[in-house]
């Protein structure tokens, strides 16, 4: 058993782009870190692309029902985070217009205390 501490730190962006994956029943925790496109992009609910793409893989992740082979979960993530660019009319052949997602997960594991801080 471990004890996890939750804390993010807003960067530059004026939303936090970070998130934390916190799947309790699957002992799956993570963090990302997003990742705006050098073209800026606000969503009509002024969401970075950074943001959006940090909250994708996050709501991916913690929607699994069984953790099987992360490497073919991030593929997955990764093809919903394609679709909602497609969804947003990101130009896919402009690299600088892309967003992304920093990832580390942790799994099998089982927390004994969860602390909480803010900045």
């Amino acid at each position: 058993m471990v004890t996890i501490e939750q804390y993010t730190l807003k960067g530059i962006h004026f939303l936090n782009e970070d998130a934390l994956i916190i799947h309790e029943q699957a002992g799956l925790y993570g963090v990302l870190d997003g990742v705006s496109s050098v073209v800026p992009y606000l969503s009509d609910k002024k969401e970075t692309g950074g943001y959006l793409a940090a909250q994708a893989v996050k709501d991916f992740f913690e929607s699994l029902d069984q953790v099987g082979q992360l490497a073919e979960h991030a593929a997955a993530a990764n093809d919903k985070l394609r679709e909602l660019m497609q969804q947003a009319q990101v130009d896919m052949e402009k690299k600088d217009g892309l967003w992304g997602t920093a990832l580390a997960l942790r799994m099998n594991c089982r927390i004994s205390k969860r602390l909480t801080r803010s900045a």
